[in-house]
């Protein structure tokens, strides 16, 4: 439970103080916790929410994984090869489509996070533009995984190696 570290830390203290004052022991420093800004005042769920939108981003390596080895598999890949269409052609679409996926599933969560009461304290747009940036970067590590595997239930096993470490 996210309140047991609080509750450890306090009981804790209040048993060390009371050791302290049944053997006369004074402490020479004496801490006082003071929250900053508006920390004090937010909810235990406005703490999850930073971490649900990075989890939303980075979901979007399974897509692009899976995306890249279905057309693999189904030998669209072999065909466009064929076509006048360069790597960077083929990378750039990809990369576009996903990052509008990426963008979409962070802009949807940061909804539902603030019908359920999530006030964010910066502003929305840096936001989104930093997970715009970290996007870009969990395609490139769905493009790496989608080059060692050769079909979709690769693809996804893979993702997983990936996935867990980000």
């Amino acid at each position: 439970h996210p309140q047991y570290a609080i509750a450890a830390v306090f009981l804790s203290s209040a048993v060390d103080e009371a050791l302290n004052a049944t053997q006369g022991i004074e402490r020479p420093l004496r801490l006082t916790e003071e929250a900053l800004g508006g920390s004090g005042e937010r909810t235990e769920f406005e703490g999850y929410v930073p971490g649900l939108l990075i989890v939303a981003i980075v979901m979007v390596i399974f897509t692009v994984a899976i995306a890249v080895a279905r057309e693999v598999e189904s030998g669209t890949l072999s065909r466009l090869g064929l076509s006048r269409m360069r790597a960077f052609d083929y990378f750039a679409g990809v990369s576009g489509a996903q990052l509008i996926v990426a963008l979409s599933s962070l802009l949807f969560t940061f909804g539902v996070a603030w019908l359920l009461g999530f006030r964010s304290e910066g502003p929305i747009l840096a936001a989104i533009a930093v997970g715009a940036i970290t996007s870009l970067g969990v395609i490139g590590v769905g493009l790496i995984v989608a080059s060692f595997a050769k079909n979709v239930t690769r693809a996804f096993l893979v993702a997983n190696v990936a996935f867990i470490p980000m």
